[in-house]
């Protein structure tokens, strides 16, 4: 499985070579950065009116990496949520299919 910043793939395998959106995507560990994996999941709305447009997904990737630049890093889930009580080792027992 290739290594993505949620950890799994959006969609997982079904027995008959076809293919099923999966039910907790996005899910990202909590180490990485809070406000991009926000801005993940807005686009990936279930409600195309509710994604963000091109210039404003453009505007906030824009000022994220200026944060980065500013500050040197960006807040992770861990530091806006806390650790996470079941670890990635779970995240990533739930991605196999």
């Amino acid at each position: 499985m290739p290594h993505l910043p949620c950890s799994c793939m959006s969609y997982r395998n079904l027995p008959n070579n076809g293919f099923a959106a999966r039910e907790a995507f996005p899910h990202f560990p909590r180490r990485a950065p809070y406000e991009f994996a926000r801005l993940v999941g807005s686009c990936l709305d279930p409600e195309p009116a509710q994604r963000p447009t091109f210039p404003q997904l453009r505007s906030a990737l824009v000022q994220q990496l200026s944060i980065l630049h500013q500050q040197g890093h960006l807040q992770t889930g861990a530091d806006v949520l806390g650790p996470d009580p079941s670890g990635d080792a779970a995240l990533l027992a739930a991605c196999q299919d």
